[in-house]
């Protein structure tokens, strides 16, 4: 992803702990409009490299790549892999954004952000919403207050007493025969009452082991509080309770889940949300008992009324290994689909095959074959093979794009049948498809230029053309044709560079596009030139002349014009997006999207920077020139404009020589040259200055010095 010349906010910080990370994002954020996060990590297996794009909320751009593996990854895959890796160390650079460079990132980086989802920042972070967690609270005690309160006017039931019937006294013969049957009777010993099992409490801890025998123990008496007040409920027998703790610098985040059992099904509600309630009321029993600072991320309450609690999990599973056990056979219902389901089903998933088909062709996946197993009756889990051929997408990619389309679908599917539909797996069998290779060019490389810079040329060949390799530009000839240009008087001196480069184009960009891609860049080469020669580079024109190379099959005029028509829709929604984030900043005009616009917003937000510089160098140079010995200063003219990303400046500048009286008349002590070069050094240095100051790039097109 690329960057606006600036400083980092921090550099080189290490995270070692999510909760590093999260103080380290919360601290810039609170400092700017938007941030650009540089993360490197590593796992046991792989090393990876990621950038990312935010606003103050949401997650607007991210990039990775698997350094090991030497693989991309964008958008939605960028983020999962992220988020697996925020506990492990990271090295992390973070710089701050004001709105308008935002906006810019934004534009420079448009392909990232169009294929990122825009989620909360919070949400991707797994940090706990506490507003909904307050609101919950406040509404169970209102809740527990009625309760009470009914409880209190019920009316106790009156006892009876029951009356004493006459017993009647054994006579002496009945007490003999009575005592004989209890020495002949075997004596049974009373069996021991069955006690009453408590909840079953599974405890999971994850994190450093000084904590976790304090963290048991807080556990299991926060699960024996909360036992014994839903004990009290009367009505309701917990049947296990699972706590998931997971330990940070201080903290320990509580992931809760709580299974019941009532007998009306009517108070089952009611129930859920007492048995909520006191969850949420004991947990701070964990971190006095723990020392830890208890931070809950989800509290689960299931209560089924007069039937055994089991997880959805547990249930998908049991019907779909009974599915398993009775597959319906496999129908093929067109030449490269094979479906197979039950027959009661068969009409809606067949339909949701053909359309699964059709929506992943219409993508540029060529499809030989594609298996959909469709398994359960009462919730139904999808799992895809895919058969394809591409040259253009990875594995990964692919994967992606017929995960989307299947779980949209399948969505649409649930609404329909009123069920939980669900897409459980999807793999890819990727073949080699029979592509067209671009021919091997051989380089030809040819640089006219003066002799001392020769050798700082050919590194510039070297960097210029591993770069546009990667825009998908196989060049055949590159040509550098570099000019001296000396400035009047001793100004010193500047090179003036011609590109020229020619070969074929195998990324399918317009040639404008690639035009500005391959100028980014060699003024990006021309800046390290100016850094190794002490002298300015100043990149004149880039000629291009590139072939589109041949495509593997040319499309029908029907697939162009489809393939337009959803670019254009997609372009369409991009625009609106993105006026919309513009109009927020106050800026009313969408000119980001647009080449022709393009270049005027870059020149307007340039111009804002370059007018107050240019009057910090007019009043520089005139107060500088007021200095110079024996001379007096008289008027300075200085024009400016813009060429490319530079400024160019032309001077022109009065003095006269002060007449010193001497013992044979008047004359003065300093030569005109002395004076010229001195005022030209003048205005090289307060030049410098100033484009240090201001950021930008000012070149001298001419100095004129007139003595008097």
């Amino acid at each position: 992803m690329q960057l606006p010349k600036m400083q980092p906010f921090k550099e080189n910080v290490v995270s070692t702990s999510k909760e590093d990370f999260i103080s380290l994002v919360r601290e810039a954020l609170s400092n700017g409009s938007g941030t650009f996060i540089k993360i490197f990590t590593k796992d046991s297996s792989e090393k990876y490299y990621f950038t990312m794009l935010t606003d103050n909320s949401k997650i607007l751009a991210t990039y990775g790549k698997l350094l090991t593996a030497n693989r991309d990854v964008v958008g939605k895959e960028a983020l999962d892999v992220l988020q697996k890796l925020l506990s492990n160390p990271m090295v992390i650079d973070v710089y701050i954004l004001d709105e308008i460079t935002l906006k810019l990132s934004i534009a420079d980086n448009i392909e990232i952000y169009s294929n990122t989802p825009k989620i909360d920042i919070d949400e991707f972070l797994g940090i706990p919403r506490r507003e909904e967690l307050s609101e919950v609270l406040e509404k169970e005690k209102l809740l527990e207050q009625v309760l009470e309160k009914v409880k209190r006017e019920e009316i106790k039931p009156v006892p009876q007493i029951e009356k004493i019937k006459d017993v009647k006294t054994p006579t002496e013969k009945e007490e003999k025969l009575e005592e004989k049957r209890l020495i002949e009777a075997p004596k049974q010993i009373p069996k021991p009452a069955p006690k009453k099992e408590g909840p079953k409490v599974k405890i999971e801890i994850i994190g450093s082991n000084v904590f976790k025998s304090a963290l048991e123990e807080a556990f299991k008496e926060y699960s024996e509080t909360l036992f014994n007040d839903i004990r009290k409920m009367g009505d309701v027998t917990l049947g296990n309770i699972e706590i998931h703790g997971e330990i940070g610098t201080g903290v320990v985040y509580l992931t809760i889940q709580l299974n019941a059992n009532i007998d009306n099904e009517k108070k089952a509600e009611i129930a859920k949300r007492k048995i909520l309630f006191f969850a949420n009321r004991h947990v701070p029993i964990i971190g006095r008992v723990s020392g830890l600072k208890p931070i809950i991320r989800s509290v689960k309450v299931n209560v089924i009324a007069g039937e055994k609690v089991e997880s959805m999990e547990e249930r998908e599973r049991e019907e779909v290994e009974l599915w398993r056990l009775k597959k319906p056979p496999t129908v093929q219902i067109s030449p490269k689909l094979f479906l197979t389901v039950d027959p009661e089903f068969r009409s809606y998933f067949s339909a949701y095959a053909r359309t699964l088909l059709k929506d992943i062709e219409e993508a540029g996946i060529r499809v030989d074959k594609m298996e959909v197993e469709v398994e359960g009756r009462k919730e139904h889990e999808i799992n895809i093979t895919l058969q394809t051929q591409s040259s253009n997408l990875s594995k990964a990619q692919i994967e992606a794009v017929v995960t989307s389309l299947a779980k949209e679908h399948a969505r649409e599917m649930g609404r329909a049948l009123r069920k939980y539909v669900w897409v459980h797996k999807v793999e890819v069998e990727l073949s080699e498809a029979p592509a067209v290779k671009p021919k091997q060019r051989k380089l030809e490389t040819v640089i006219n230029a003066p002799k001392n810079v020769d050798p700082y040329l050919r590194k510039f060949v070297r960097d210029f053309v591993s770069e546009i390799k990667k825009m998908g530009i196989e060049p055949s000839r590159v040509q550098i044709d570099a000019k001296e240009v000396l400035f009047a008087l001793g100004g010193g001196r500047a090179y003036h560079i011609t590109v020229t480069v020619e070969g074929a184009s195998t990324s399918g960009l317009p040639l404008s596009k690639l035009k500005d891609m391959i100028e980014i860049e060699a003024n990006k080469r021309a800046r390290e030139l100016v850094e190794a020669l002490g002298e300015q580079v100043i990149v004149r024109e880039v000629k291009l002349n590139l072939e589109e190379s041949a495509s593997e099959a040319p499309a029908t005029p029907a697939q162009v014009s489809d393939k337009a028509a959803e670019i254009l829709k997609k372009k369409a929604l991009l625009e609106k997006e993105v006026e919309k984030l513009l109009r927020e900043a106050g800026i009313e005009e969408l000119s980001f999207l647009t080449e022709d616009k393009k270049k005027e917003a870059e020149k307007t937000l340039l111009k804002s920077r370059v007018e107050p510089a240019m009057e910090a160098l007019k009043s520089k140079v005139q107060s500088e020139l007021k200095l110079l010995p024996r001379v007096t200063f008289k008027w300075l003219k200085m024009n400016w404009n813009f060429t490319g990303s530079n400024v160019e400046v032309s001077f022109e500048a009065s003095l006269s020589k002060e007449e010193v009286g001497g013992l044979f008349g008047a004359f003065s002590g300093i030569s005109d040259d002395k004076i010229k070069e001195d005022a030209i050094e003048i205005i090289q240095k307060a030049m410098r200055d100033v484009s240090r100051e201001y950021g930008i790039s000012i070149v001298p097109k001419k100095i004129n010095i007139l003595v008097r």
